[in-house]
């Protein structure tokens, strides 16, 4: 019988840390070891003949031997456009490992494709739970679980700890505490950001509208210039809701709510003309309301039905500092925007963002765990902010948060690369730091094939989010979704984005990651260009070859003679995209090589 450590659990715990802008940048948080960890990826590229579940089990242990011994929990299915979304958890003696789960991609034909593995071997695993770890609970529900065991990550081994959660409906925070009763960790699972029925609106913002730098007469002035920047909103409508005689800020979206200090009250009008200076408190919930509504409208048309609830937004909050957040902790989720220096609720930037969370949150439940992973969260919303203010304007795009930063507050991000960063030569050791040189990959590639192509790759690639994600992993996954959403066509430009940045190479494989050193693939750089691909095979094999693409289909295939030790691959006929070639010798191994073809 399994005997279990008792520990106090109750910690008596001083929740008063004050959130400020940017104040959340701990290194002791981000570069700790579970944090830094990085997830494992690779193309499965088999189908499914009848239980998808079981399938998919026997596949990732047969791949990842180490964890063979640890229970792969069932956690969720999400839907995406071309195909299921499987996620699992991992557990090892009945016991969550923190922070390791598996998603794997299966299209609609039941073929399975990119899988993205976050886990740790069992050998790892040191020590008894310090309670019993009762009914395995699925991402969500454990998020906000009070009190639960858990494996712990240090950096040399998964130890026994007890995860405690404060969710107060305000602050949302984990800490993780050791068989001593010490608290060797602790996290803000708050996502923050220096932000952010006939309506009057900011479109974006101020500043794009009369393309403008933060300069006189275009400042903040803590509200008072009304008669300089009043005459820059516009007129829009959205749908809100209409009962007894009274108009409201809700509709299946976004329901405008007070929940945080200032106590300001939603407003509500017997007319539907929602007109309000920049002033007056209404004119945020209004600028908040209408953009949230409008973004959700726009996602849903490319085919996405991500946030697919109501989430709850006060655009007068966090007792009036200049801050906002996106919090998984209430039910439903909801979003707080401050008031400190310019009103976060007045810039599309921030109120976007902030939503992105959400909409990352939505296709990729409970991954927001490493420092990378955290900073490609970061980098997703101003991504999606960026995108939405080039849509209505090119003026300013790259200044993300236009109006709310790039001024005396605080100094904004930027959606280009203007320090020329290079992936390659960087680290990660704050969730902030980086975020420009993954949406600058992003918008060259916007810039390349257009925002709704890059919209739906970008929305479609966070389905295989998971914890522990590198940009390079990320990266394929965008890849990924292009070829099953539009057969790779759009590879090539969103490569060489990736490249130029350093977050791709430039060849998709290096011979340093060839499964036997009696396979080895040339050319591969000249194929992708319209030559032959060569080969250089162990004669004493006959070999079948396959070539897929990245949704799993074979394009062509056929046999290879014993003898044969050089063979020449034209892959004549293939489209632009991103595929695997895969040679299978008599004793049934495969050896597998990643190619694209731009030309």
């Amino acid at each position: 019988m399994k005997h279990y450590t008792n520990i106090a659990l109750a910690l008596l715990l001083s929740f008063s840390a004050f959130a400020q802008k940017h104040s959340h940048q701990d290194l002791s948080t981000y570069a700790h070891p579970i944090m830094q960890k990085q997830a494992v990826q690779w193309n499965a590229s088999f189908t499914i003949q009848n239980d998808a579940l079981t399938e998919l089990r026997t596949h990732i242990f047969s791949r990842q031997p180490e964890i063979v011994g640890s229970t792969l929990h069932f956690d969720a299915t999400v839907a995406g456009q071309t195909g299921t979304y499987f996620r699992f958890g991992q557990f090892i003696e009945g016991q969550r490992v923190y922070g390791a789960e598996i998603v794997a991609h299966v299209n609609h034909q039941n073929r399975v494709g990119l899988i993205t593995s976050n886990t740790y071997p069992v050998q790892m695993a040191q020590g008894d739970p310090l309670v019993e770890p009762g009914t395995p609970l699925n991402s969500s529900s454990f998020l906000t679980a009070d009190v639960r065991p858990v494996w712990f990550y240090t950096g040399s081994a998964l130890v026994p700890v007890i995860r405690q959660v404060n969710n107060d409906g305000i602050d949302f925070e984990e800490y993780f505490v050791n068989a001593g009763g010490d608290v060797i960790w602790e996290r803000d699972l708050l996502l923050y950001e220096d932000t952010i029925i006939n309506v009057k609106v900011f479109n974006p913002d101020p500043l794009t509208s009369v393309q403008s730098i933060y300069a006189n007469p275009y400042r903040d002035e803590n509200d008072q210039n009304a008669g300089d920047l009043d005459p820059l909103r516009v007129d829009r409508t959205v749908t809100a809701q209409f009962n007894n005689g009274t108009f409201s800020l809700e509709n299946s979206y976004v329901r405008i709510r007070d929940f945080d200090s200032p106590t300001f009250a939603p407003v509500t009008r017997t007319d539907n003309n929602f007109f309000y200076s920049r002033v007056d408190n209404e004119f945020e919930q209004v600028n908040v309301f209408y953009h949230l509504s409008f973004y959700q409208d726009y996602m849903q048309s490319l085919g996405f039905n991500l946030v697919n609830y109501k989430i709850d937004a006060d655009a007068n909050a966090w007792s009036g500092a200049d801050q906002s957040s996106f919090s998984r902790g209430t039910n439903p989720p909801s979003l707080r925007f401050g008031e400190g220096g310019v009103d976060d609720g007045e810039d599309a930037d921030v109120i976007i963002h902030e939503y992105g969370h959400a909409i990352s949150a939505s296709a990729a439940p409970g991954t927001n765990t490493g420092t990378e992973r955290g900073c490609l969260d970061e980098a997703i919303g101003d991504y999606l902010a960026a995108s939405y203010s080039r849509n209505i304007s090119s003026y300013g795009y790259d200044r993300v948060f236009t109006w709310d930063g790039h001024n005396e507050f605080w100094g904004g991000r930027f959606a280009s690369n203007v320090q020329n960063k290079n992936y390659q030569n960087l680290s990660f050791f704050g969730i902030y730091t980086h975020t420009d040189i993954w949406v600058s990959a992003l918008m060259e590639g916007w810039g390349k094939v257009g925002p709704v192509v890059m919209d739906k790759v970008v929305l479609e690639g966070a389905y295989s989010f998971s914890s522990n994600m590198t940009m390079p992993q990320a990266a394929m996954a965008i890849i990924a979704a292009d070829s099953n959403l539009y057969g790779g066509q759009h590879v090539q430009p969103i490569w060489e984005a990736f490249y130029n940045h350093g977050i791709l190479p430039s060849n998709p494989i290096s011979v340093d990651e060839l499964d036997s050193e009696r396979v080895m693939f040339y050319n591969t750089a000249a194929f992708s260009r319209g030559q032959s691909l060569q080969v250089r095979l162990n004669g004493e094999n006959a070999y079948r070859y396959q070539l897929v693409d990245m949704t799993g289909r074979i394009i062509s295939s056929g046999s290879i003679d014993r003898g044969t030790e050089v063979w020449n691959y034209s892959g004549s006929g293939i489209r632009t995209g991103a595929y695997f070639l895969l040679l299978t010798d008599e004793r049934g191994n495969t050896h597998r090589q990643k190619l694209i073809r731009i030309r």
